[in-house]
């Protein structure tokens, strides 16, 4: 049985954000090969989600990096490739997400190079959708300025040549001034700590397993596509790989205990 590898990566509106993100994990013109895909809502809820999230983050002062979703990428063992049915594991795996956790998810499954790397990469948000939308509408006239800094009075929008400078904005009595639709980050989904409980859910899911860092085996080291140490890494973990197979037959044959 395979151990699982997850890692969890946060999606910044300076990098793209959400909405770029599920945009070029599902794009067969930018990836490996995509074996499926499947997103539980419509491009359109993305793009709101990821208007909330710079909206919310304007007061810090923080728009272009704030974190809108994050995403989960799961190695997959290469029998998933074979399986009859793979063209549905984006939409399984996507239900399943969905299920479990509450909230929008987009699953890709890729395969890269000879088949070998089969994995999947899951964009969730770390929010529920809120049943209706709760839209907001100003009792009295609201300013904002180039930043999106609510202001208490008209005067602290306007330059010195007594115009509006450019940027701000009123949003007059009556009128709409904020629609949300998700609920607030949540706690269990918001922090990456929370790795291991993902790990967990997958590894019970696709019959994997948690390496286990107190038995004898060595973890291989991971790493990212251009890493300037990507031939000594190959090198540790051709020798770890070799390590755990020696480990594994000295234990079934009752040498090691």
């Amino acid at each position: 049985m395979s151990n699982i590898y997850v890692r969890i990566t946060p999606l910044k509106s300076s990098s793209g954000g959400v909405k770029g993100r599920v945009a070029y994990i599902s794009d067969p013109a930018r990836q490996e090969e995509i074996v499926s895909f499947h997103s539980t809502v419509d491009m359109d809820v993305w793009e709101k989600l990821s208007a909330e999230r710079k909206n919310d983050n304007k007061s810090s002062g923080q728009y272009d990096s704030c974190i809108e979703a994050k995403e989960l990428t799961i190695a997959l063992p290469h029998k998933y490739f074979d399986a009859a049915d793979k063209e549905l594991l984006a939409h399984q795996l996507a239900a399943d997400f969905e299920k479990t956790y509450k909230v929008p998810c987009a699953v890709a499954v890729h395969r890269k190079g000879s088949g070998k790397n089969v994995h999947a990469h899951i964009v969730f948000s770390e929010s529920e959708l809120l049943p209706e939308p709760e839209i907001k509408i100003a009792s009295r006239n609201m300013f904002y300025d180039e930043n999106g800094k609510h202001c208490r009075t008209k005067k602290e929008i306007f330059g010195e040549d007594g115009h509006i400078r450019p940027g701000c904005r009123i949003i007059k009595k009556g009128e709409v001034y904020k629609i949300k639709y998700f609920k607030g980050k949540r706690e269990d989904l918001k922090s990456n700590q929370n790795a291991y409980f993902f790990k967990q859910h997958y590894a019970e899911l696709l019959d994997l397993k948690v390496f286990d860092r107190d038995s004898y085996q060595l973890a291989q080291i991971k790493y990212g596509k251009g890493n300037p140490k990507e031939d000594e890494i190959k090198e540790y973990n051709a020798e770890v790989q070799e390590y755990n197979r020696v480990l594994k037959e000295g234990i079934e044959k009752g040498v090691i205990s």
